[in-house]
């Protein structure tokens, strides 16, 4: 977690126009919630956007 907050970070989302902001997170059944909490967190914190895909 620490390289991918790190990778967000240097990604520099607030200096972005908001249609470049948007990060994808595709889910999986085997993902615990508290990795996909983490993740999402971590997007937010940096300034991203949030975009869940599902089936």
């Amino acid at each position: 977690m620490t390289e991918f907050r790190q990778f967000l970070w240097r990604k520099n989302f607030p200096a972005l126009d908001e249609k470049h902001r948007s990060v994808s997170v595709e889910t999986s059944a085997d993902v615990p919630y508290e990795r996909y909490y983490q993740v999402v967190t971590a997007i937010a914190a940096a300034g991203g956007v949030i975009a869940i895909l599902t089936d």
